[in-house]
């Protein structure tokens, strides 16, 4: 019986893991069947530059919760990262935005934050939820 590399298959696993995620934030249902989500997969030596941009943001913000991750990123075989285009409206007039209207809220100028812009419709943060969930699931 021929000898496998445990750390190369454990590669593979973890590639074929972070692949199903994805698949799975994809497919999960959406507010009105509409699918704004994004997904992309990061692996090295793209991890690195992301770690690097990291450490900027931390201490831009003097913040050490930004540095919390990087000690994972700095060894992470693969890393997913999941988004929505938030400020897309589900049309529905619900109010949540803060906007009387879908209308008004897709006529408001859209303002860049620190992380994200806004405003967000409140669907579509629900809509990136349930796939973040849903990735989750299946990485467990």
């Amino acid at each position: 019986m021929p000898l496998i590399d445990g750390t190369q298959r454990e590669r593979q696993g973890i590639l074929a893991t972070a692949d199903l995620m994805l698949l799975a934030a994809r497919t999960a249902p959406k507010s009105g069947g509409r699918d704004d989500i994004l997904t992309a997969l990061v692996t090295p030596p793209e991890t690195e530059a992301l770690a690097e941009e990291i450490k900027v943001v931390a201490a831009e913000r003097n913040d050490l919760a930004w540095h919390k991750p990087l000690p994972i990123l700095e060894v992470a075989a693969a890393v997913v990262l999941i988004g929505v285009r938030g400020t897309k409206s589900y049309v529905c007039n619900c109010g949540a935005c803060s906007y009387p209207s879908c209308a008004d809220f897709s006529a408001a100028a859209k303002r860049a934050g620190r992380d994200y812009d806004g405003p967000n419709c409140i669907f579509k943060v629900m809509d990136l939820g349930v796939a973040l969930g849903s990735a989750v699931k299946t990485a467990g």
